[in-house]
């Protein structure tokens, strides 16, 4: 079976959370995806399956699919009327919603994102990527079979995955999925005629896959833009299977108390900066759901004020100089053993995690 169809046995419904779906080609990169049990359609849209609730849908998609593939339609007249039954029922503009913001703004930077076509080879630096490399990466290549199946939630244009694990270089199904449409567009242009490459239009706490269906799940700093933050992570479990991996890295409330105002003013110092649709997740609380579904078989904890500084400081030469990304990170975690023990405002603000499915 090819890893296409290996795929669409994987895909439910999103309004009965039903499979299997029939998927009916019209041409390259466009189909129709047909739920017998409620009769809701998805769509394959130039090599982007479009997977979002019926809230989140408006009109003027379907209305331009239906012309574009009107010959196909006129001879298969049960897909027609199926399309024209849920443009009837879809809005013709969306209500708007928390997310809006920050999709406009991402949507903006992915039309002007350049292509690099191929493998991309980087120098592995910067506080960002080289400790993604060290402590999630490095544990999912010595652990992945060929032909797995690994979804990457927010991806965005893929840039850590592209650098690290690019489905390129190494043999196995990469999922990527966002809210943004123009991040899927991006990424099925760079990876144009990949068999192993698939793009997902959908939202994190509506994800289109069978329980026990894949085998990993990236999941970086995406968490704490979600309304559930950290209780979503049991709904990402469901989806692995028995031995399946969750990577990921989340930055997590701090436990300090201060005055509510003093606090502001702390943190507009010493926290990482973030837009106001972000939080935090709550750390023990996400442990104990791990502790429910398996184990973490690697945790690190990192991101103490002296790093926030330093990055603000020296970011240029933090992500040019390998030298520098490991002066930044050994002080980061002598801040964190020394005065954050005593003094918890400067300890750890964030933390890498593998966790592994019973």
């Amino acid at each position: 079976m090819s890893p296409f169809n290996k795929l669409l046995d994987k895909l439910i419904c999103l309004e009965c959370n039903q499979d299997p779906l029939a998927f009916v080609r019209v041409n390259r990169g466009n189909g129709i995806l047909h739920c017998s049990h409620c009769g809701n359609i998805h769509l394959l849209r130039d090599g982007v399956f479009i997977f979002l609730p019926n809230k989140y849908e408006i009109k003027s998609p379907y209305r331009e699919f239906l012309t574009r593939h009107r010959d196909f339609l006129r001879e298969h007249p049960v897909f027609d009327r199926l399309i024209k039954a849920k443009i009837d029922k879809l809005p013709a503009k969306s209500k708007a919603k928390w997310e809006d913001e920050d999709i406009q703004y991402w949507d903006e930077q992915y039309a002007k994102e350049p292509l690099v076509k191929g493998v991309e080879t980087y120098q592995i630096t910067g506080s960002r990527l080289f400790p993604r490399e060290q402590q999630l990466f490095k544990i999912l290549r010595k652990r992945f079979k060929k032909d797995d199946f690994i979804f990457e939630i927010g991806s965005g244009d893929a840039r850590t995955v592209r650098r690290l694990f690019s489905p390129i270089t190494y043999d196995y199904n990469y999922i990527v999925s966002d809210y943004s449409l123009e991040a899927m567009k991006y990424l099925r242009q760079l990876y144009r005629g990949r068999g192993n490459v698939f793009c997902f239009q959908c939202l994190g706490d509506k994800l289109p896959f069978r329980d026990d269906s894949l085998n990993a799940i990236i999941c970086l700093g995406v968490l704490h833009h979600m309304p559930k933050k950290e209780t979503h992570l049991a709904g990402l479990i469901n989806k692995l299977v028995p031995n399946g991996l969750l990577l990921g890295y989340e930055s997590y409330e701090r436990e300090y108390q201060l005055p509510h105002a003093i606090k502001e003013f702390v943190e507009g110092i010493f926290e990482p900066a973030h837009s106001h649709h972000e939080e935090r997740i709550n750390y023990r609380n996400a442990n104990k759901l791990f502790s429910r579904f398996g184990e973490l078989i690697n945790e690190y904890h990192e991101y103490s004020p002296t790093r926030t500084l330093m990055v603000k400081l020296f970011s240029n030469q933090i992500e040019k100089s390998a030298f520098v990304t490991k002066l930044c990170l050994a002080l980061d975690q002598f801040t964190i053993q020394t005065i954050g023990r005593v003094w918890k405002l400067f300890g750890a603000g964030g933390y890498f995690f593998v966790f592994r499915k019973n």
